[in-house]
């Protein structure tokens, strides 16, 4: 699992997860824009229409998930995706049942990076030295 080594990479594109209600991805867009610049692509994989505000069409591929039915659908999606290069993933973990089965395919075959908001804003990296916030995480979302 690529995404709980230590090292970070350059990150050259974003890849966001709208695993989420749209507003919680309006919320992110902005700190994403501050902590990764704002000319780094930001591509998107969603199960919405259109394009969340501070995501401008033009800088931003957008995967919409009911094109990639069934698996074969599915690696399709790998592929496309692998093709642009994304080295961070922005996985949106509200506790909402959005996307759920897509967000952690995605992380576990992409060689990303993996950053975790959740649906106050608050993130944090998917790796070994984080491991009590992701202890945490995971038990407070289990119940």
């Amino acid at each position: 699992m690529r995404f709980l080594r230590l090292r970070f990479p350059e990150v050259s594109r974003v890849l966001l997860v709208e695993s989420g209600s749209r507003h919680l991805s309006e919320g992110v867009i902005p700190h994403l824009r501050r902590l990764f610049g704002a000319q780094t692509p930001i591509d998107l994989v969603t199960c919405y229409a259109g394009l969340p505000s501070g995501l401008p069409e033009d800088a931003a591929g957008v995967f919409q998930v009911h094109n990639y039915r069934g698996w074969r659908g599915r690696r399709r999606l790998y592929r496309e995706l692998l093709a642009r290069g994304p080295s961070v993933l922005v996985m949106i973990c509200s506790g909402e049942p959005i996307m759920t089965k897509w967000k952690w395919s995605l992380a576990l075959r992409l060689p990303v990076k993996l950053l975790v908001v959740n649906e106050n804003g608050d993130f944090f990296w998917v790796d070994r030295s984080n491991w009590h916030a992701i202890r945490h995480f995971v038990l407070f979302r289990a119940g």
